[in-house]
């Protein structure tokens, strides 16, 4: 686990996603050792996973610390996955009922970040860092965003995402609750954005891709970007269409749930755009363009991200498997 946290991440697209098309005994093996490996980081103290090990940041305390970052909501997503294939325990070693205790600690680690990432105005912390003796909390802060108090748009993502998957897998509106809230303030702050570069491409749907950091200044352009806009980040924008079709799914009988599935498909057709979909002829080495990374040290910075192309082909698949969004879309 020291050298890798990411189980959700790495385990849910490929082996597990590959279990429920094969059924193979040794797909289903490698994700339930990922969920078990996942299950050590759960700390009690802070009823939360921990993110990395020893991992330091420019804004950490010198405390003694637990890191949790608002990605991790789709990380826990690999416990609630597991906790419905896995049987009783065949190792000593395992937890004795993996089944609950895997998607309590899901639940936890969820509880958790709704009470301490989760802005009283529906906005996010990227990371809050807690002392894992006590379950105290150190500070509050960012990394990959423009500052500890602002609203960075892709981990407003991961926690719409997050919620709304999670929500979707146990039936408990206290999930459902927070998903609403984050997924409405992220649509009023989308609805806030000064016009982009070149809207006319996104055919008239580019106010449905964030800038990276809803607070941060927009820039046209810096040295080596000649034209930068803003910058918007599509993985955001995908994570979040994804999102927003697992809201729309849980509400399609709703005013809320029609809005959620609108708004899912604006999304959808904005990064489908001729400004974002990368063409068969640019040579270009992602689906999706204009994604940023890591703004703050101008690190992977209008380019593509495999986890934009990724979350954006669910989303579609997603949308194919709904016939609201199949009618709507269509």
């Amino acid at each position: 686990y020291a050298s890798q946290h990411d189980f959700g991440f790495i385990y849910l697209p490929s082996y597990a996603h590959s279990f429920t098309v094969t059924k193979s005994t040794e797909d289903l093996r490698q994700a339930l050792a990922a969920a078990e490996a996942l299950s050590w980081a759960y700390v009690p103290a802070t009823k939360s996973l921990r993110t990395f090990e020893g991992w330091k940041t420019p804004q950490s305390t010198d405390k003694y610390q637990q890191i949790v970052i608002i990605d991790f909501m789709i990380n826990i997503q690999m416990l609630v996955w597991a906790s419905q294939h896995v049987g009783p325990a065949q190792d000593p070693r395992m937890d004795i009922n993996p089944q609950d205790t895997w998607l309590n600690m899901a639940m936890d680690h969820a509880r958790q970040v709704a009470a301490n990432h989760v802005r009283p105005d529906g906005t996010t912390y990227h990371i809050v860092e807690y002392n894992p003796n006590t379950g105290d909390i150190n500070a509050k802060y960012t990394y990959q965003g423009y500052s500890a108090n602002s609203t960075w748009s892709r981990g407003q993502a991961w926690a719409i995402a997050g919620f709304a998957m999670l929500y979707n897998a146990t039936g408990k509106t206290e999930f459902l609750d927070v998903a609403r809230k984050v997924t409405d303030k992220y649509l009023d702050l989308l609805s806030q954005q000064p016009k982009g570069l070149n809207a006319d491409l996104a055919n008239g749907y580019d106010g449905w891709i964030p800038q990276w950091d809803f607070n941060a200044p927009y820039h046209m352009q810096l040295d080596g970007y000649p034209n930068l806009d803003g910058p918007r980040d599509t993985s955001a924008a995908a994570v979040v269409a994804l999102g927003l079709l697992y809201l729309a799914e849980s509400e399609l009988d709703t005013s809320c749930g029609q809005r959620y599935l609108c708004a899912a498909v604006s999304i959808i057709r904005a990064l489908a755009s001729p400004k974002y979909l990368s063409g068969s002829t640019e040579q270009f080495p992602a689906l999706l363009k204009h994604a940023t990374g890591g703004f703050p040290l101008m690190n992977h910075v209008d380019i593509g991200l495999i986890s934009g192309d990724y979350y954006y082909l669910a989303a579609l698949q997603k949308c194919m498997t709904m016939q609201a969004c199949i009618e709507y879309g269509s």
